[in-house]
């Protein structure tokens, strides 16, 4: 009698995947530039000052990459464009990674009831899902962020989310 079958067939598919990263060194090397770039932008953004970063300072506009201590210079604000770059790209991954676990989340306890339930409950969930996926969502959440006057990015997630 084998026992903890799921457990044993979870850990050879994560050793299987391992030994396939270890042999594609384009892979193997691409993985480990993502996670060093991810690092790099969560560390880098905790010691920026965001004010200071959206300060527009009308006598730095357009500085050249280089002056005032901008490593990519300015933009027409007089902002420190590197700054910047950080910043987005701090909020659009957490954003992203927020937003793909709250999906996971509700999938699964959608699909969950779906599946427990059946029949009448089953029709009615998956003819939702089907309305909701007819939906144009960029155009849904740019009417969300119309509407909020003040949204930060927790909100914003929230109803990304939905």
């Amino acid at each position: 009698m084998v026992k903890n079958r799921p457990t044993r067939v979870m850990i050879s598919s994560l050793r299987m995947i391992k030994r396939e990263f270890l042999k594609d060194k384009w892979a193997l090397t691409a993985l480990i530039l993502l996670c060093i770039t991810f690092v790099t932008i969560f560390i880098w953004a905790l010691f920026l000052d965001t004010d200071k970063v959206m300060t527009v300072s009308v006598l730095q506009q357009y500085d050249r990459p280089g002056t005032n201590g901008m490593i990519l210079g300015a933009d027409q604000g007089g902002r420190d464009v590197l700054s910047m770059l950080i910043l987005g790209a701090r909020n659009s991954i957490t954003i992203g990674f927020a937003v793909t676990l709250m999906m996971l989340v509700i999938g699964i306890l959608f699909g969950v009831i779906a599946g427990y339930y059946g029949g009448l409950v089953d029709n009615l969930m998956m003819r939702f899902l089907d309305f909701m996926m007819t939906l144009p969502m960029l155009l849904l959440i740019i009417v969300i962020v119309s509407i909020i006057p003040h949204y930060t990015m927790m909100t914003f997630v929230g109803y990304n989310a939905l």
